[in-house]
């Protein structure tokens, strides 16, 4: 990692663009596209949040909170939207029917509220620490480090929870290599791709086995959650497993 390529990463410019792309999203016309894109730039800010965790954990803490917390509203949207194309990737048309039904029954999401939130993300921002070379690099290695740990958890086991641990691990180390791309070792850019299509299979995964998850608890779902659709989304997630595990087994092969 250069000096140079090191000097040019300005914490707070990151952070500011990630913030003022959130503020642009959630102005979006298309209530659904505004949530997805807007959860992705607060996703991003807590990812830089926590390459700061080395620097000052206190304020990174804040930081992580804040994005969190003006993600909070928007999950229920966000979530019936996933389960519902979830279930029309499945074929399920009876189950995504029933989950657009209750999505529209909520009404628009509170994005207004959202951006509201967005002023407390600002206030956190402005007390990061900046970054030195040396705290750039150690961040970056505490990412890479617990996306391994994760993986190695998680990889051929089918405990949700150890899953979405690494899932939410790897899209950390995701969103940092996207903005701090030049900073990472050469072998782990040359997954990024492999990188990117790992946490595609992880989050599908996650969305599939929510899905069952809402399908066997919530008796409004009784007349569509079947035992054939029960199967069918079984049978997707384990194939989404099985994909993740092999995707999971290339990037971070030689310990990247």
């Amino acid at each position: 990692m250069g000096a140079a390529t090191r000097a040019a990463f300005d914490v707070h410019a990151a952070l500011r663009a990630e913030l003022a792309a959130a503020r642009e999203a959630l102005r979006g016309a298309d209530p659904a596209v505004a949530v997805h894109q807007g959860r992705v730039r607060l996703k991003r800010i807590r990812a830089i949040a926590r390459l700061c965790m080395v620097k000052d954990p206190a304020a990174a803490k804040a930081l992580n909170v804040a994005a969190r917390a003006a993600m909070l509203g928007l999950s229920e949207a966000r979530d019936l939207s996933a389960l519902e194309a979830a279930a029309r990737e499945i074929e399920l048309t009876a189950v995504a029917d029933a989950l657009a039904e209750r999505r529209n029954a909520l009404g628009p999401p509170p994005i207004p509220a959202a951006r509201r939130k967005l002023s407390a993300v600002a206030a956190a921002i402005a007390a990061i620490p900046a970054l030195s070379d040396d705290d750039l690099a150690a961040g970056i290695a505490r990412l890479a480090r617990r996306a391994r740990k994760a993986c190695a958890a998680a990889r051929g086991d089918r405990e949700p929870d150890a899953r979405h641990t690494w899932r939410k691990r790897e899209k950390d180390r995701l969103h940092a290599l996207d903005i701090l791309a030049d900073a990472w070792p050469r072998g782990v850019r040359r997954r990024r791709r492999t990188g990117k299509r790992l946490a595609r299979a992880l989050g599908a995964e996650r969305d599939v086995l929510l899905l069952i998850e809402r399908l066997r608890s919530d008796e409004t779902f009784t007349v569509v959650a079947t035992r054939p659709a029960l199967a069918a989304a079984d049978a997707y997630r384990r194939t989404l497993a099985d994909r993740a595990d092999r995707l999971g087994r290339v990037v971070h092969r030689d310990g990247a």
